[in-house]
């Protein structure tokens, strides 16, 4: 009962009618007292929740388990929280004892994200995130490029030339096969024209292994959480050269990829999954757990201590997420190509090399001979000998000349059948002659980022994949056999 319909009441002004009124008035507010007071009354604790870690402890799924319960037991909504680790195949293993051995368990939780369904996808696994619970998507995190700290590349470019110079010489460590450390790494090697066979990744099942295996030397680089090689950079024993993010971490003094000119950013989420097979009652349950774990003040200050971006997301929401990722890595996967085996371009440089050595001795050798025969001139056989001999070797240069300029006259035919504007063929001219992207932005007085733009509408337009791709296209025909045409030998 209202306080407004309490002071509608009407009395006949007797002592009864007053008594009668007040009596129904302090019954009133008695009851509104009442119910609010059981509406704003927390829920008890739950007694007891285990924690799965479907990898080892030190990486990023061991990161949120322990921040899950540091909040779960400050903002007492848990009594006592364990966590079990269970490594191996990007997450499968730990994934697939879940659903088997905690079907119907409200008192467990799967944390889990991003590496697992790419590990899904790389394995063709039976079991997927799709057979669990999915309850919230809890963080999101930027990827590291980081180096020990003994490293001579003190700087991301000096590691991007190295790998464009020779990319078997670097060797990289990241998470699990189908992560989001190695979908980083392959994404980079492709914008940068690199064949993912060239790529050395050695993949460790938890972050912590990463870390450790980085900070003794035993790799070139590692790709990771930030969060994961946060303990060792404060130790000095690893440096961070680049982030995935698309903007700069707070307080973290490190580029991000786009700074750089690298057209790439990609953030690894994580979240947290119920066993299948709960009741309806014990869904919601979980459900308000988490929610009101995300909203406490505690869960907030881990995230900014972790430098973890707050990504929440939960019920119906975060399941059709769940499918749409699965939906998406399954589709790259198919989408895949085998890698065509790059033709280097310095090859082209070299056998160009070798066709100007070749006129240039013909040059010298005729200069010589006519010195000879000019010296002999005082008989006629000798000038006529002169004479062959001079018709010959400009013969023999005409054809090297035609030899030279058929390739280019092709390679010209190709960019116009391609419809390539002026700009676009003179960089791909450039890049022909196997020069980096950067070294044709300053020949041509403009920025890197456009010179890559300009490269990839030549990929397109011509139907090619990448460098490799082009160079094998004109080394094709330039290495066709000739019936007529000039022979090597």
């Amino acid at each position: 009962m209202g306080f407004r319909r309490l002071t509608a009441f009407q009395t006949d002004g007797s002592l009864l009618g007053r008594f009668r009124f007040y009596l129904v008035l302090f019954a009133g507010l008695a009851l509104n007292f009442s119910s609010t007071s059981t509406a704003e009354e927390p829920a008890p604790p739950i007694e007891q929740l285990v924690l799965y870690v479907p990898a080892a402890a030190g990486g990023g799924f061991d990161l949120t388990a322990r921040a899950m319960r540091d909040a779960l037991l400050a903002e007492n909504l848990v009594e006592k929280i364990d966590i079990v680790y269970s490594p191996g195949a990007g997450g499968l293993i730990g994934l697939a004892q879940f659903v088997e051995a905690m079907r119907g368990d409200s008192t467990s939780l799967l944390v889990g994200g991003m590496t697992m369904i790419g590990a899904v996808s790389s394995n063709r696994a039976a079991v997927s995130l799709l057979d669990t619970r999915p309850m919230a998507r809890l963080t999101s995190e930027s990827i590291a490029v980081a180096v020990p700290a003994n490293s001579p590349f003190n700087t991301m470019d000096s590691l991007l030339e190295a790998m464009l110079s020779d990319p078997s010489e670097i060797s990289w460590v990241g998470g699990s096969v189908g992560s989001a450390d190695e979908l980083l790494l392959r994404d980079l090697a492709r914008i940068l024209s690199i064949p993912q066979d060239k790529i050395l990744y050695k993949a460790f099942p938890g972050g912590g292994e990463v870390s450790d295996a980085l900070a003794d030397a035993q790799f070139t680089a590692g790709v990771n959480g930030f969060s994961e090689f946060e303990s060792s950079v404060i130790e000095g024993r690893l440096r961070v050269l680049a982030l995935s993010s698309e903007e700069r971490l707070a307080g973290v003094s490190v580029p991000t990829l786009r700074e750089l000119g690298i057209d790439l950013d990609l953030m690894n989420w994580r979240g947290v999954f119920a066993a299948p097979g709960i009741s309806v009652e014990e869904d919601r349950r979980l459900a308000l757990l988490l929610e009101r774990m995300v909203q406490s003040a505690r869960w907030q200050e881990l995230l900014l201590k972790h430098h973890w971006q707050d990504a929440y997301i939960g019920g119906l929401d975060f399941e059709k997420f769940v499918d749409r990722a699965h939906a998406v890595a399954i589709r790259n996967e198919a989408a895949r190509t085998p890698t065509i085996l790059e033709a280097s371009s310095t090859i082209i440089q070299i056998l160009r090399r070798r066709y100007l050595w070749a006129l240039y001795a013909a040059t010298a050798v005729l200069l010589l001979t006519g010195v000879v025969f000019i010296q002999r001139r005082r008989t006629a056989r000798l000038r006529e000998e002169l004479d062959l001999t001079m018709a010959a070797a400009e013969h023999n240069a005409h054809e090297l000349e035609k030899a030279l300029a058929g390739p280019t006259i092709h390679i010209q035919s190709e960019f116009a059948r391609w419809h390539l504007t002026e700009a676009e063929q003179d960089v791909a001219f450039l890049i022909l002659k196997g020069l980096r992207l950067r070294m044709v932005a300053e020949m041509r007085g403009t920025s890197e980022r456009t010179v890559r733009q300009q490269a990839r509408a030549i990929y397109r337009k011509a139907g090619l994949e990448s460098r490799s791709d082009l160079s094998a296209y004109f080394l094709e025909d330039f290495f066709a056999p000739s019936a007529t045409g000039p022979q090597l030998s």
